[in-house]
């Protein structure tokens, strides 16, 4: 690694005294709920414009100037913000990270939502290990999909689809496409922009979700061409598919073999399945999305019946075994373009 735990320390909480490791870890917490608070006012988006005072930000977000000073004056003390006459401003490290593909704030915000869940799960570890989706709150789902969204409407259509061979040729001329896991349908609505020919149909557990994104389809006029349904993907896919997503789901399914091998069923011959996954992470990535696996992944997966994989459990090497059982194997080599993700495309053997 090459850096010590004290400059681990000091990176993360910025300067001043060297705090012992467990109390950077909380420190470093706190200081994350500063970036959600900042995303949810809007201070952080205006804080990107350039550099501000307290009072120019709190008049360009409607709020209260004493708390927008607090908040900058405790992430300078992280060293997130620098201060000089000019005002307060993102590091020149930080500002890529405030918006755009690379945005932490759908991590603070993932992060603000768990962190809710806790009395919950600490329930649920004494009494099974086990909390339905229908018990966590409409924030979670909304900031996974607000995640999701970075990749999904961007590299998806412009650099994974277009890396399968043919593959947006077939979607331009009126290709048929599922998703597994659909949440709230817009990654079906970023396609359905992209491809204006495909239909489409998503399939998710939480009829909250799928509710919510049919009258959104509908207020933007996708109805009939985009429909989400409340079913389970395993029993619902119904066949003649070209493409079917299954974007950082499949690790959460109850039936891993039985979802790939219905997928695989429902492909036309030629047809993609498109897999998200996490790739191999090792340290801070992989400690966030074990703490995901945590308060969310196992918990919810072990009350639809499943075997808990979590959110590292399909490794590239279990999903092509469980893929070539189904009776898919890899058509492509998709390339890897952001850090926590991978995608694997495959088609009927």
């Amino acid at each position: 690694m090459g850096e010590t735990i004290a400059e681990t320390t000091r990176h993360e909480i910025g300067d001043g005294p060297e705090l012992p490791r467990p109390m950077a870890v909380v420190a470093t917490a706190m200081v994350a709920t500063m970036l959600e608070f900042g995303s949810r006012t809007g201070l952080s988006a205006a804080l990107a414009a350039g550099p501000a005072q307290a009072a120019g930000l709190a008049q360009a977000t409607g709020g209260d100037a004493r708390l927008a000073e607090e908040w900058l004056r405790g992430l300078a003390a992280a060293g997130l913000v620098s201060h000089d006459e000019a005002g307060y401003a993102w590091s020149p490290e930080v500002q890529p990270f405030i918006g755009g593909m690379m945005d932490v704030q759908p991590g603070v915000a993932l992060f603000g939502a768990l962190t809710r869940c806790v009395p919950a799960i600490a329930e649920a570890y004494h009494t099974g290990g086990a909390l339905d989706d229908a018990s966590y709150p409409q924030e979670l789902a909304e900031a996974m999909q607000r995640m999701s969204a970075q990749w999904t409407g961007v590299i998806l259509p412009d650099i994974w689809l277009p890396a399968v061979p043919g593959l947006t040729d077939t979607l331009r001329a009126g290709g048929r496409v599922a998703e597994i896991g659909c949440a709230s349908g817009e990654t079906l609505e970023t396609l359905a922009t992209a491809f204006p020919r495909i239909t489409a149909q998503g399939f998710d557990l939480d009829e909250r979700l799928t509710s919510a994104g049919n009258a959104r389809l509908a207020a933007r006029g996708l109805t009939g061409r985009v429909s989400l349904c409340h079913l389970d993907a395993t029993t619902a896919l119904s066949g003649g598919y070209d493409l079917i997503l299954a974007l950082s789901v499949l690790h959460d399914v109850s039936d891993l073999s039985g979802m790939l091998r219905a997928a695989a069923s429902a492909l036309r011959p030629g047809g993609t399945l498109l897999v998200v996954e996490s790739p191999p992470l090792t340290g801070p990535a992989a400690a966030m999305l074990l703490a995901t696996s945590v308060l969310y992944c196992v918990p919810a997966t072990a009350a639809r019946g499943g075997r808990p994989l979590g959110t590292l459990g399909l490794t590239p090497q279990t999903l092509v075994a469980a893929a070539a059982e189904a009776g898919l194997s890899p058509v492509t080599t998709l390339p890897a373009v952001h850090p926590m993700v991978a995608a694997h495309a495959f088609g009927r053997t």
